[in-house]
This record gives C-alpha cells, sequence and structure tokens, in this order.
C-alpha cells in the first residue's frame, strides 16, 4: 500500500509537471510557429472582419488562402520577460475548409533594441524561435518562456478568434 501511495504521487507530479505550450509548435523548417483552427459560419464575413482589424495588415488572397501579417502585438506586466513586451510582428496563413479556418502565423519577430541608456539604442528583430527553443529545437521549460508563449497566445488568439474554438482540423 505504501509504495501505491509513492507510485501514485509520483506518477501525478510527473502529470502536473509537463508544461502546455499551447498553440505553439515546430513546423518542418525546426520554426516556433503558432497554429488555431476555428469553426466559422461565413467566411466571407471573418475574412471581411479580419481587413478591418488594426493589428493585421497586408491582407490578401492568394491560392485559396489568406495572407497578410500582424503587427504592434505587445506584452505587459511583470511576469513577461523584457524581449516580449516589445512590439511582435509575424507573417500569417489562413486556409478554410468546409466552416473552419486554420490561422498559422509564422515569422514571428520581436523588436529587441540593442544598446544602453547613454548611447543610441538600435532595433534589432529577433525570432521567436531564438527565444524560445534550446539547442536541441525544444521548447525551453523556463517559467520566462511559458508565461510569454501563454501571453502571446492570449494575444494571438483575441486577434484571430471569430466564434467558436475547434481544434478538429
Amino acid at each position: 500500500m505504501k509504495y501505491l501511495l509513492i507510485l501514485f504521487l509520483f506518477v501525478s507530479g510527473l502529470v502536473y509537471a509537463q508544461e502546455d505550450n499551447h498553440y505553439f509548435k515546430l513546423n518542418e523548417h525546426n520554426e516556433l510557429i503558432w497554429q488555431k483552427t476555428y469553426t466559422i459560419k461565413d467566411s466571407s464575413n471573418y475574412v471581411n472582419s479580419l481587413l478591418k482589424r488594426e493589428k493585421t495588415s497586408n491582407i490578401k488572397s492568394e491560392y485559396g488562402q489568406i495572407l497578410g501579417e500582424f503587427n504592434n502585438i505587445q506584452l505587459k506586466g511583470s511576469k513577461y520577460p523584457v524581449y516580449s513586451k516589445r512590439p511582435t510582428k509575424g507573417s500569417l496563413i489562413i486556409e478554410f475548409k468546409e466552416n473552419r479556418i486554420r490561422v498559422t502565423v509564422v515569422n514571428i519577430v520581436f523588436q529587441s533594441l540593442k544598446g544602453n541608456v547613454l548611447a543610441k539604442e538600435k532595433v534589432i528583430p529577433a525570432t521567436l524561435s531564438k527565444y524560445a527553443l534550446n539547442n536541441k529545437n525544444e521548447i525551453k521549460k523556463g517559467k520566462s518562456v511559458t508565461s510569454m508563449l501563454q501571453g502571446l497566445d492570449e494575444k494571438l488568439s483575441l486577434i484571430f478568434k471569430p466564434t467558436k474554438d475547434d481544434n478538429d482540423w
């Protein structure tokens, strides 16, 4: 009975210790992307609303999908790393299938600063993959990376959410 209790505590600790990377995953080029599927009623209404959103730009239709960009997303608060508080931008691909859309965000870039208070600061773009992946191309398990991915997930979900979540592509 004692061993059963120890085994139970060990297994439950392992389950709890696994980190949720939300909708972030590696693509075939080992780049960190964000991908989420939504259910929509009318794709033309969704595209029209996307064109009006302030965080999206350069929206165009190519090869049966929507391509564009998002920009000026910033995370605010002390729980986020400094680099993620700078304006963030990226490219987006929206694919349609029946009454669902799949939004994929690639080339996520932070506008990092290099320099100090007395010198002029330069803006140097740095990819999300640079900050969030380790040398083995795995998502880092640290607290700052986890909170940053969670914050980005929340911001991106708010920008692209049409109606109801449906992650079954």
